[in-house]
């Protein structure tokens, strides 16, 4: 869709599988992707570290095009890994707890969600 840049592109699930795994696994991941320094992170989300270097923030959602919802909550980023029509999967991050969801959450495009893109490959290389 041209969404990233050139050279980058919107990871697929198997890719933040991969980043999640690589973290802990499901249970830490979330934490270690959060921002460290950010305030908006309740004391509910344990072990924040940001050992990622990701430093998410909870910018919640954009609803219908008309209302935030759960900022300072939660954090969603879209992945470009493609469910049912008009939806696709997404990654969320939570106040609630140290988890980074991503098994089996999708949601209708509609839905504003973050995005990150993420450097391919091949320019790694050069």
């Amino acid at each position: 869709q041209g969404i990233a840049p050139d050279g980058w592109h919107i990871p697929e699930v198997v890719e933040w599988r991969a980043v999640i795994d690589y973290l802990g696994g499901i249970d830490i991941a979330g934490a270690r992707l959060k921002d460290l320094n950010s305030s908006l992170w309740s004391q509910n989300s344990q072990d924040i570290s940001d050992a990622s270097g990701f430093a998410a923030f909870p910018g919640g959602f954009c609803l219908n095009n008309t209302s935030y919802q759960e900022e300072g909550e939660s954090a969603y980023f879209w992945t470009a890994s493609p469910s049912i029509v008009n939806h696709a999967y997404h990654i969320l991050l939570s106040n609630h707890d140290s988890r980074a969801n991503v098994l089996g959450h999708q949601d209708s495009k509609r839905f504003g969600y973050s995005l990150r893109c993420v450097m391919n490959s091949s320019c790694l290389s050069d």
